[in-house]
């Protein structure tokens, strides 16, 4: 039922915005014709498995760095149109997103990877993108693989192990100018 309300509510904004273009003083803008839309409602961001580290925005805004980094993240603050403070339509610094961040809390044998990684709502507008989302799903993978051929769970992994497969996969997970920001 949500979805449904919301996929309606969603194609009468987009034909409001047409008719108030269409409703300008500009003569060009008056002319806008409807060509398309998706076929369904795109979901941004969803349910969030609390991790044993929860990564912030200020981690983002401050390029930190951890010990037991898996990956990291660049890109751009997107809360995808809300108006909030200004700082939120910058670019983050590059990041580290901790091993912590994708082991839940309370549940064994369970990593998590992408969108749904233990993250504040801000945050996770900052990593959502598909190459972050790719980048802590291969950490992921490469630890359940581990967790399984070791026959332990995925709490117990060596960090330093992960860290080493991963950069044998070409991950370099040594960000030189942290100073920057991406891209």
């Amino acid at each position: 039922v949500e979805l449904s309300r919301a996929e309606c509510f969603s194609r009468r904004q987009a034909f409001d915005i047409i008719r108030s273009f269409r409703e300008s003083d500009d003569p060009d803008l008056r002319q806008i014709e409807w060509a398309s839309g998706g076929p369904q409602l795109g979901i941004r961001e969803s349910r969030r498995v609390k991790g044993v580290y929860i990564l912030t925005e200020n981690d983002a805004w401050a390029g930190r760095v951890f010990e037991d980094a898996i990956a990291w993240r660049s890109g751009y603050v997107d809360l995808g149109g809300e108006k909030g403070e200004e700082r939120y339509v910058q670019k983050m610094m590059i990041h580290d997103v901790p091993y912590r961040s994708i082991l839940p809390e309370k549940i064994d044998g369970l990593l998590t990877a992408g969108r749904c990684i233990s993250t504040t709502h801000v945050a996770a507008a900052a990593g959502k993108s598909i190459g972050n989302c790719m980048a802590t799903g291969h950490a992921a993978g490469v630890a359940s693989a581990l967790a399984a051929r070791k026959g332990i769970p995925p709490r117990e992994i060596e960090i330093g192990e992960l860290q080493d497969r991963l950069r044998a996969d070409d991950v370099d997970l040594a960000i030189v100018d942290r100073e920057q920001r991406f891209p």
